[in-house]
């Protein structure tokens, strides 16, 4: 027992100790959650920073270099919903443990989150120091126990014909009749929207065009000007400009009558030249230049779009930084030009594009596309492309179509996985056809034979390879890859804290389970909040209810024996629209994606997890 638990009661010691107690565990305890519930398994990325002093060192100094280093470390977290977790201090220095992805913190790009972090508390120490002190920084993730008691234990791929061919379609009429178009191609993360502009812009370098083309990153939203810097550096040829000169020259070549030459000091900033400043510019006071600067910027970015440049191709169009937009939305409205971005759900430049796409007055010049998970047919070939087989095992093809969803991305980390830990092995027909025919081969080849999903095509040779499970594999105890675990807890971590609780609770029963017996293993605390939560989910497309009749998608069995890739379509149906009851049965939901159920139920630690099971078998009992 430590000694401070027997200390008097305090009324303002519970405020004081607040402050000591992470963020995302506050959450838990304000909403009264019993205290073995504040635990799981999930990954996250730590940041260790080291700062090594002295010898000598006063305590007053040492105080006060802690706190500052804490303060600066604190700045550079917060935007990135990343804590301070552990402070440890010994005669060798400090060192202080950063920790991202908490429970209810994580966000999508995790790992470039941190690393930009570290580098900017790196930077920031180091000034702050002085020469007698270093500092280390040191970056790494994993799965780790967040809780409060310890633990226990201590590609490329076929089936987008209908894209590109409106792609196609699209770049004719703009070449024939110079019809302005932008093809806006949404889709959520890992469903293939960069390899599709990738296979778009070689379609367009192919038919003749000059394409230009750039990728965004999330840090780009923060940085003003970026998008535009980076596109009109792209179109004017200026990222091969080894010098400031270099540029300078380019752009007084490619700008020549667009902007008055007194106007060029303007595109300093921007484009990191050092045109001199002219009177007329000196004069200006601060309204008149910033009137100035932005007329500048417009008139260089349309003579940018509308010069001979052919495709602008921007991937990630949703990072887009505000400035940046705020410039181009209303050239992009008025100049001819034929421009292909991608975009993910839950932006506002992504709202934007989808309202204007809808709106008569301008829905001629947008192309809104929406891409579509991949048919079961369309995954096994991919994964046939992927592994160089001509075959893959039913219980694979089942496995992957269930827990990818059809997404191309959650598809190949699954492989990855699995090829990593030396779960497949490869042959040919050849070699299994000269195997001894004795009693042990034959029960070998049987077993073979019986778990293979044939989706070779019909020109393969009978020596072909060809890809099998190894013996003793189950593939319902792979664990998620890290990848994907982070893909799904970011979604997870955007929910409520009893929503989410509630979720964590339904991915224990399965993929399927009754609302009678979520009831009965939720904590007293929870019940009340079931249906509230459970409508939440439903609406956001979580979960949905199903009928009494119906199969759910995650335990269809894709084959009933061996078949050609053209069959599998055909026999690998999900559910249509128009044979689903509008009528909601209550009582039994189906998580829409299983990812999410199984990265949720990862989240709980073993022991938690195995009582839980328990506790379902005797309800059921």
């Amino acid at each position: 027992m430590r000694p401070t638990l027997l200390l008097p009661s305090d009324l303002n010691a519970k405020d004081v100790l607040r402050k000591y107690i992470p963020v995302a565990a506050l959450g838990k305890l304000d909403a009264g959650l019993p205290m073995d519930l504040l635990s799981e398994l999930r990954p996250v990325t730590c940041i260790f920073v080291q700062l090594q002093l002295a010898a000598g060192t006063s305590s007053v100094h040492l105080s006060t270099v802690l706190k500052e280093a804490s303060r600066v470390m604190l700045e550079i977290l917060s935007p990135h919903k990343g804590h301070i977790n552990k402070v440890l201090l010994c005669d060798k220095g400090c060192t202080f443990l950063c920790v991202l992805g908490l429970p209810g913190n994580k966000l999508p790009c995790e790992s470039l989150h941190a690393l930009q972090s570290a580098l900017e508390i790196f930077n920031s120490c180091s000034t702050m120091l002085e020469e007698r002190e270093t500092m280390s920084v040191a970056v790494t993730r994993g799965t780790m126990f967040c809780g409060v008691t310890g633990h226990p234990l201590r590609h490329e791929y076929t089936g987008r014909k209908q894209e590109t061919g409106l792609f196609v379609s699209c770049l004719n009429a703009y070449r024939d009749s110079g019809q302005r178009n932008i093809l806006a191609v949404e889709g959520t993360m890992g469903c293939g929207k960069s390899h599709l502009l990738a296979e778009l812009a070689s379609l367009g370098q192919d038919a003749g065009h000059r394409v230009v083309a750039l990728e965004l990153l999330e840090i780009d939203t923060r940085q003003p000007f970026s998008a535009i810097r980076m596109l009109m550096a792209r179109a004017l040829g200026l990222q091969d400009c080894e010098s400031r000169g270099d540029r300078q020259r380019v752009l007084k070549t490619k700008l020549q009558g667009t902007i008055e030459e007194s106007s060029y000091c303007l595109l300093n900033d921007i484009f990191g030249v050092k045109f001199p400043i002219s009177d007329n510019v000196r004069e200006m006071d601060e309204t008149q230049r910033r009137l100035e600067l932005h007329s500048t910027r417009v008139k260089v970015l349309e003579k940018t779009l509308t010069g001979d440049f052919g495709i602008f191709v921007i991937d990630n169009a949703h990072f887009i930084d505000p400035d940046s937009w705020f410039i181009m939305s209303p050239v992009l409205q008025k100049v001819s030009l034929f421009m292909v971005m991608s975009l993910a759900p839950g932006y506002e430049i992504t709202e934007s594009f989808r309202k204007a796409a809808a709106d008569n007055a301008t829905s001629q010049k947008i192309t809104y596309l929406h891409l579509d998970k991949l048919k079961a047919s369309v995954v096994m070939q991919k994964v046939c492309k992927d592994l160089g087989v001509v075959s893959i095992p039913r219980d694979l093809v089942r496995f992957l179509i269930r827990t990818s969803s059809g997404i191309p991305y959650y598809c190949e980390e699954l492989l990855r996985c699995l090829r990593a830990n030396d779960m497949l092995q490869f042959c040919t027909r050849r070699q299994s056809g000269k195997a001894k025919d004795n009693w042990e081969s034959l029960i070998t080849s049987a077993a073979e034979a019986s778990s293979l999903a044939a989706t070779w095509s019909s020109e393969a040779r009978n020596d072909g390879r060809v890809c099998l499970l190894r013996p003793g594999v189950t593939l319902e105890n792979t664990a998620l890859p890290i990848p994907l675990k982070e893909i799904a807890l970011t979604q997870m971590d955007r929910m409520q804290l009893l929503t989410r609780m509630v979720v964590k609770f339904a991915a224990i029963i399965g993929p399927v389970f009754t609302t009678q017996l979520l009831l009965h293993i939720l904590p007293t605390g929870l019940r009340t909040h079931m249906n509230s939560s459970l409508d939440e989910l439903v609406s956001d497309n979580i979960l949905r209810w199903l009928k009494n009749t119906e199969v759910p998608e995650d335990v269809q069995d894709p084959t009933e024996g061996p078949a050609t890739s053209s069959q599998v379509e055909s026999s690998v149906q999900r559910p249509s629209p128009s044979t689903r009851t509008e009528e909601q049965q209550p009582g039994v939901l189906a998580f829409c994606v299983p990812l999410l159920q199984k990265a949720a139920y990862e989240l709980w630690p073993e022991r938690q997890r195995v009582a839980l099971r328990g506790k379902c078998a005797a309800f059921l009992e």
